[in-house]
């Protein structure tokens, strides 16, 4: 509970966005410094549907 009113706090936004977000930038570094395959790395980083990864 703790860790969630942190981020609340400080980032101005939910638990979850706040996470999407951090999975979002991984998989930008990824793409730019690898060949991996697009979905492969949305897999990799548990994205649920494509929709999901790209909106």
């Amino acid at each position: 509970m703790v860790f969630t009113e942190t981020v609340l706090r400080y980032r101005k936004k939910t638990l979850a966005r706040y996470i999407r977000k951090r999975k979002l930038a991984a998989c930008v570094h990824a793409l730019k410094n690898s060949s991996t395959p697009i979905i492969t790395l949305a897999l990799k980083y548990h994205f649920k549907s494509q929709q999901s990864f790209t909106s």
